[in-house]
């Protein structure tokens, strides 16, 4: 960095406004860390280098100034908007500045009669789907932080929602998008259905991060909304292999409920067992969504299916349960906050994905091994939540004491787990991620997950971001050039 900190400050006041940029202690702290880190927050630990300042951009215009100034300067920048992220992307590095894009909010065009809505990155997505649902429309796109989520970070992360057997990942919804890169340049895909033009510039940015560019605005598609037609129904089966099968006879068939969630023993028992018997099984939830000739057909299938591998259906008001607590709300967040303080519980969940021939070795091969590492464990299980006519993703989640003396011990419990997950995924051809992205967290595997692909990554950074000021270390490690 070639420019004392305070003069830092001082410019970007000119470009925002003295109120859009905060130095205050606490707001670097908060700003310092994401979900990753919520044991050492909450213990009011906060390992990584603050920032030297939180500055909010409220224009596309603005991020371009930002930006165009800190690549001059050599200033970092981590670029942040809903802030719900849990794979340490948000953490903070020496050097940087917070551009925070949750004052773009703004829906900036309806489009009825083309079937998408184009908003700010800034954009909350609960704003936007029920300023939806209102008018008989939907994003199709419910991840868990919907309640925080922003629209730029959704697209940053390659999120997913939980009806994604149906909608798709945000990949699928995106029809354009409008990013600012590191040296300010600000670049926009049109609005199309489709195109042949040489590469899909818009997945070069997707999952990016904010290592390549903010995401300033974003064009999705809309779906009709038809809660009235909904088909649900819930099932025991043996095991979690039996479920998984039974998940694959439905999706090569081509048939697509909006949500398909198998739970293993130990998370059937932690989701349902205040609610149920569930008879030491693992439960699966179905939803059909769309016109009601859809759902019937499709819940006539699934019904046949799964007595063709002899689960047990069971009253589909537990499908009702889940959708009634499945997000993370200001109270459950609030109640978490408790637990850890009074108990020193904590509870994480790593996703991933490989192929049907894969995907049961990969379980098979975590569960013999990943929960004897975890001392002082309270439950570790699995979740299947997301699923493609090729494979699926399982979600493992794990609970444990974090008996430790330093808050800071407790980040080598969660990443020995994370990390023996990861070990059994790589060994049999998945990927270490589904949808909440590299982050920091998984930045070391950058070599081993991309493969010898990783050139192709290698060469996008070093062409949009030379300087390396764009949220150095997320997505692949600060060392990426040193990689052979």
């Amino acid at each position: 960095m070639n420019i004392a900190k305070d003069q830092v400050v001082l410019e970007l006041k000119k470009m925002v406004g003295d109120d859009q940029v905060n130095t205050e202690l606490s707001v670097l702290q908060e700003n310092s860390h994401d979900r990753h880190l919520k044991f050492q927050a909450i213990h009011n630990v906060f390992p990584c280098p603050l920032p030297i300042c939180v500055c909010k951009a409220g224009s596309t215009e603005q991020v371009s100034r930002i930006l165009k100034f800190c690549n001059e300067h050599g200033v970092r920048v981590v670029p942040k908007t809903g802030g719900s992220a849990t794979e340490g992307g948000l953490q903070t590095v020496e050097n940087c500045i917070v551009l925070d894009a949750s004052a773009m909010n703004e829906i900036v065009e309806f489009n009825e009669e083309d079937m998408y809505i184009t908003c700010k990155g800034g954009t909350p997505l609960i704003y936007v789907e029920k300023w939806l649902q209102q008018r008989g429309y939907t994003t199709g796109h419910s991840p868990q932080s919907q309640e925080f989520a922003q629209m730029g970070g959704l697209v940053a992360t390659r999120s997913i929602g939980q009806f994604s057997n149906l909608y798709g990942g945000i990949e699928d919804m995106v029809l354009a998008l409008e990013v600012v890169l590191a040296d300010g340049t600000v670049c926009r895909t049109r609005i199309v259905p489709r195109k042949a033009a040489g590469p899909d510039v818009r997945h070069m940015i997707m999952g990016g991060e904010g290592a390549l560019g903010v995401i300033t605005e974003v064009t999705v598609k809309v779906f009709k909304y038809s809660p009235s037609t909904m088909w649900k129904a819930a099932y025991l089966v043996d095991d979690f292999h039996t479920g998984i099968d039974l998940i694959r006879d439905i999706m090569v068939e081509g048939y697509k409920p909006s949500t398909a969630r198998l739970y293993d023993v130990g998370d059937t028992e932690l989701n349902f067992g205040d609610v149920m018997d569930c008879k030491g099984k693992c439960i699966i939830l179905f939803i059909a969504e769309g016109h009601e000739e859809i759902t019937a057909a499709t819940g006539k299938a699934i019904a046949r299916f799964a007595e063709q591998r002899h689960t047990e259906p069971v009253d589909a008001k537990v499908v009702d349960i889940w959708l009634g607590r499945r997000n993370y709300t200001d109270q459950t967040i609030a109640n978490e906050r408790v637990e850890i303080m009074e108990t020193k519980k904590v509870y994480f969940s790593t996703e991933i994905c490989a192929t049907w021939s894969n995907i049961h070795k990969i379980y098979d091969a975590v569960m013999a091994k990943v929960p004897q590492t975890i001392p002082n464990l309270i439950v570790f299980g699995g979740h299947a939540s997301h699923s493609y006519l090729n494979g699926t993703c399982v979600y493992f989640i794990y609970q444990y004491n974090a008996l430790v003396d330093d808050p800071n011990d407790e980040r080598v419990i969660h990443e020995k787990i994370a990390n023996g997950i990861f070990e059994a995924v790589l060994r049999y051809d998945g990927t270490v991620t589904h949808h909440h992205g590299m982050g920091k967290l998984k930045a070391h595997l950058y070599r081993e997950e991309f493969g010898s692909a990783y050139v192709l990554m290698n060469r996008l950074k070093e062409s949009l971001d030379p300087n390396g000021i764009m949220n150095p270390g997320c997505v692949m490690p600060e060392n990426w050039k040193e990689l052979k």
